[in-house]
């Protein structure tokens, strides 16, 4: 029989590339809070920071938690949304049976560190409220997993990248490219990050729903480091625009991971982000 898997988060950069790659493995239902039909994909219309009502189809099903507020400016928001929505989800998950619970949380859960890639082992130090929110979902989920036996996957996410807006860092950089908007570069443009392509992500999670996956925590991220200055120059050649910056001395840590605990599982990412920022002219007029 085929598994079943729920992916909140339908609509967003994450959540759609996850159920398109679980396609051909099972039956996929995506939750989101409109309604937004994806081809051969039913989807349920729900905020989980209210409880989800029960869905015995779903009885069973592989849980893959990828909806977030990243953006909100005030503290309840990411509480609703990253917090008691996990809370809410992990219960509804455990009273369906959930066969297993894969939360995608962020590497910001370390904080920032001058030229370290953090391993799953480091000490959380989150510095603003996303992060904070995405550390206690960690927690709940840890212990819905060591009270009820649910089986959970933690996926600390760096910087994903792919076709379209995307979203965080390279969203916000792509923006301000097109609208003129300013880009403050703080002093060596730091900080480094290790982003990870969209679809090195979603093979992360095909094989974290494989029941031979050991459960844990793992950062997903790439294997090459690159500074917010050094991403705009390259988001620069490859939208054929120039950013407005504004250099400051700031400076700051750097936010970058460890890999190697997810690579022992046979996970590797295979697109690198220089191959993503190559120029790509635009395509011209037919004539």
């Amino acid at each position: 029989m085929a598994p079943t898997f729920l992916v909140t988060g339908a609509s967003g950069f994450i959540g759609s590339a996850v159920e398109t790659a679980l396609l051909g493995r099972g039956n996929v239902t995506g939750l989101s809070r409109t309604s937004c039909a994806q081809a051969g994909i039913p989807v349920i219309a729900h905020d989980l920071a209210t409880p989800l009502p029960p869905q015995p189809q779903l009885e069973g099903a592989v849980v893959i938690h990828c909806a977030a507020e990243l953006h909100a400016r005030d503290w309840e928001r990411h509480w609703s949304s990253n917090v008691v929505a996990t809370a809410n989800l992990l219960d509804w998950s455990r009273r369906h049976g959930a066969a297993r619970f894969i939360l995608f949380s962020t590497g910001g859960v370390y904080g920032y560190h001058a030229g370290r890639r953090m391993r799953e082992t480091d000490p959380a130090a989150p510095v603003d409220g996303y992060g904070h929110s995405k550390y206690l979902a960690e927690v709940v989920s840890r212990s819905y997993a060591q009270l009820f036996g649910l089986e959970v996957v933690i996926f600390r996410l760096y910087f994903p990248f792919g076709a379209g807006r995307g979203s965080g860092v390279f969203r916000l950089v792509g923006d301000a490219l097109r609208e003129g908007s300013r880009l403050h570069i703080k002093r060596d443009g730091v900080p480094r990050m290790t982003p990870v392509h969209l679809a090195d992500v979603a093979d992360a999670v095909l094989h974290s729903v494989a029941p031979a996956f050991p459960a844990g925590c793992y950062n997903l991220c790439g294997d090459h480091d690159i500074s917010f200055l050094e991403l705009v120059r390259g988001m620069e050649a490859r939208l054929g625009l120039r950013a407005n910056l504004t250099f400051t001395d700031e400076t700051s840590g750097d936010m970058m991971g460890d890999n190697a605990a997810l690579r022992e599982t046979g996970w590797r990412p295979r697109r690198p982000v220089s191959d993503f920022m190559r120029y790509e002219p635009p395509a011209r007029a037919s004539q």
